[in-house]
């Protein structure tokens, strides 16, 4: 055998020299990898909420073609074709009798035929079941990509944007390491960039896709975006956001976003946003910021919560657009006016409110101050988007002013709330009846996307000099009043009365203590047992939430739900206490395998977009099978918007949990939508209950009766409410009502108190 000979100097320098150069480009390929992962980390949640945003304005857009191709040649579809001109966005809309797929390439659509092979793609029937992700692998004509998918909230649909392969790595061979080196290490290395490229392939979806689709497209768009923490400090900002605002990354970065404030807006305006952002994690308004040189500028602004692995707010990203007219029109924009309806701002109102209250006590008359709250706007937002609750403030600013009277004033104070000032006022009794007349000017339809909507408002009244000697005043009194007509329901109208500011500082002592008592979680969850009719044996509970006060007093549900209702705390509050009941039921399905929980899910956690998830998630975690929950909503929440409860419901109870309508017979039911929600019980409200006599001659037997009729003849269970003597379970049971809940069997009881309960007789 051949002896190999030693390396000769020459080898031997030639041999250092390659490993040189071959520990320099690791090193450099290693630094690099380390850099774009790092940026990839940083930005990746922009880029998945700035393309949520883009698809809120899809949502808004109503899948008109011509609305959708224009709202995504305005934003993303253009930018994503500038980074890559094989990039696309695809649409796929799930319809009652099957599915329509559009494609955008920057500033064209098209309709797909064939729709149904789109549909069976796998990002795109991850979307249509509600799920948002990346992708990376071959795409519809075979050719390997990478590519995000993403729901569009509320609606039956997902959107995939999709780039090559080829170009997300070129993109890696044009910037990542340097040319000379290259030059030198071209055949040395041939192998390792070999293997660093096949590293690089398998890792496409980290150093592909999520750096060119994040880190780039995050340095590129020309909207401008800001990136916070979870105590609202600025770590990022985009070219975009210097480049409008005049502030410079390491400017910005570490501050407040309040170094843009303009000072245009109340204290109340930016209450709302934050209101807005912890309810549904997203808020969007036409906004007046600052620029670093003091220039006043508008933008459209949308706000969105970042929320960490488990669930809680690790920051929010800001992205906001300004019209090429928009910049630097300071000289141009009109003072103390709302930027969006062009109405007087709350201190112009309080510079016309003064005035005239200073002419009237020269002469000695009287001054009316209505306070207005739309009570449909959010749901206009929620279902139809910004741009549609928009039009409707807009078109409402329009319908009210011209209703009033000459030298009176409307303005706007906050999203939905505006004042009109009423100088001049004969008697204070003609204040209420100007309220009633904007109150039906209010009413009258509304036409959005070709559909009628009926808003509708309560109104709180003041009148000068009975309830107020300033302006500050009159305002804190007409919304005092306010307060009291929204609790009445909409449509009310409250005058001023000075039990009314006592009531709301009572709610603004108990609103601060509600806070801090969801931050430490000071609340119980009891149980009232559902009692089989005939066997008499607990069949199921339900869960109540009780609020237990630093004095260790328990306050009950009627003196805090509608204030967690009105300020969103409600989210949190239901979330805590369907954690709390599962991880319960848990434990007490050891004994009783059958049992069942029934927990009521609010207005404000149904109307969220991914509330389907957030029930998943929880009995996940608690180890509960989906058919030991049991949901109860309202007639009003379940009829509110019936195609997404339809949608909604039916994804849930697929997979196996039931509903339940709560206080089935005060809503306003229609028995055709009450066929098509999953509904596997009706509870027949207490009212009705508690008025059964014997014999059977009073009208609620008649009525217990045919909801106990119509419910079987629907094939759905019923449980009455409230039964608390013989005679009335006597008559239920002899019905044939399935289930009985009341104080004759038990009244509600913290868990250890109901477990008693279980597998006994009562």
């Amino acid at each position: 055998m051949a002896r190999l000979k030693r390396p000769t100097g020459l080898g031997l320098y030639v041999s250092l020299t390659v490993a040189l150069i071959m520990t320099a480009e690791t090193t450099l390929f290693v630094s690099y990898s380390a850099r774009a992962r790092q940026a990839i980390d940083s930005r990746l949640d922009t880029l998945d909420l700035y393309a949520a945003n883009r698809v809120d304005v899809l949502s808004a857009a109503s899948y008109a073609p011509d609305a959708l191709a224009r709202s995504w040649s305005s934003g993303g579809a253009a930018m994503f074709a500038r980074i890559n001109r094989t990039g696309s966005f695809l649409l796929v809309e799930r319809l009652d009798d099957g599915v329509r797929a559009f494609r955008f390439d920057g500033d064209s659509y098209e309709a797909l035929s064939e729709p149904e092979r789109y549909e069976s793609y796998e990002p795109i029937r991850r979307g249509l079941r509600g799920e948002s992700g990346h992708w990376s692998g071959p795409s519809f004509d075979g050719r390997q990509v990478s590519g995000a998918y993403r729901a569009v909230p509320g609606r039956r649909a997902a959107v995939f944007a999709s780039i090559e392969d080829a170009e997300v790595f070129s993109h890696y061979m044009r910037g990542a390491v340097p040319s000379a080196l290259i030059t030198l290490a071209v055949v040395t290395l041939a192998g390792l960039s070999y293997l660093a490229l096949s590293f690089l392939l398998r890792r496409r979806d980290t150093l592909g896709d999520r750096m060119v689709l994040a880190a780039e497209l995050f340095d590129t768009v020309r909207e401008g975006i800001a990136v916070t923490d979870a105590d609202n400090r600025i770590v990022s900002v985009n070219a975009a956001f210097s480049d409008i605002t005049g502030w410079s990354a390491e400017e910005a970065i570490g501050k407040n976003p309040r170094i843009l404030k303009s000072d245009r807006h109340d204290p109340e305006y930016y209450k709302g946003m934050w209101a807005s952002l912890r309810e549904s994690g997203r808020w969007s308004d036409d906004i007046w910021n600052r620029k670093r040189d003091g220039t006043v500028y508008r933008e459209r602004l949308s706000i969105t919560r970042i929320r960490d692995a488990r669930g809680r707010t690790g920051g929010y990203v800001a992205v906001f657009s300004v019209s090429p007219d928009e910049t630097g029109k300071d000289e141009r924009c009109v003072p103390n006016r709302d930027p969006l309806t062009g109405l007087p701002n709350r201190e112009l109102l309080k510079d016309r409110l003064s005035t005239a209250i200073a002419n009237a006590e020269r002469e000695a008359s009287g001054i009316g101050l209505l306070y207005i709250d739309l009570s449909s706007f959010k749901y206009v937002n929620t279902s139809y988007g910004y741009a549609s609750g928009d039009s409707l403030l807009q078109a409402m600013g329009e319908r009210l002013s011209a209703s009033m009277r000459k030298g009176d004033t409307l303005s706007r104070l906050a999203a939905d709330d505006f004042v009109a000032l009423l100088p001049s006022l004969e008697r204070p009794e003609d204040a209420v009846a100007s309220a009633g007349h904007l109150l039906e000017t209010v009413r009258r339809p509304f036409e959005l996307n070709g559909e009628a909507i009926y808003p509708d408002a309560s109104v709180g009244v003041a009148v000068f000099p009975d309830d107020g000697a300033d302006a500050d005043e009159l305002l804190a009194s007409a919304n005092a009043a306010l307060a009291h007509a929204k609790e009445s329901g909409p449509g009310s109208i409250r005058s001023y009365t000075p039990a009314y500011q006592e009531r709301a500082a009572r709610r603004l002592s108990l609103d601060s203590r509600l806070r801090k008592a969801v931050e430490r979680e000071s609340f119980a969850v009891y149980y009232q047992a559902r009692v089989d009719s005939a066997a008499r044996t607990v069949e199921s509970a339900e869960a109540l939430v009780r609020w237990i006060d630093d004095d260790g007093s328990v306050i009950p549900p009627s003196e805090f739900i509608p204030l967690a209702e009105n300020n969103g705390l409600i989210v949190p509050i239901g979330e805590w206490v369907l954690a709390r009941a599962l991880a319960d039921l848990r434990g007490w399905l050891e004994r009783d395998p059958a049992l069942r929980v029934s927990v009521n899910l609010s207005a404000r956690q149904f109307r969220l977009p991914d509330i389907g998830d957030r029930v998943d998630r929880a009995l996940s975690a608690a180890g509960v099978p989906y058919d030991r929950l049991e949901l109860e909503l309202t007639e009003s929440v379940a009829m509110n918007d019936v195609s997404r409860s339809v949608a909604v419901m039916s994804d849930l109870d697929r997979r196996g949990l039931s509903f339940s309508l709560d206080d089935f017979g005060t809503g306003y039911s229609s028995l055709y939508y009450l066929n098509r929600l999953p509904i596997r019980w009706l509870k027949i409200d207490q009212s009705f209950v508690r008025d059964i006599r014997q014999p059977d001659a009073s009208p609620s037997n008649a009525i217990v009766n045919t909801i106990i009729d119509m419910a079987r003849s629907l094939g759905l269970g019923t449980i009455a409410e409230g039964c608390e003597t013989e005679e009335q379970y006597g008559f239920l049971s002899r019905r044939g009502c399935s289930q009985i809940q009341g104080y004759l069997f038990s009244r509600p009881a913290p868990a250890p108190e109901f477990e008693k309960l279980i597998g006994r007789g009562l």
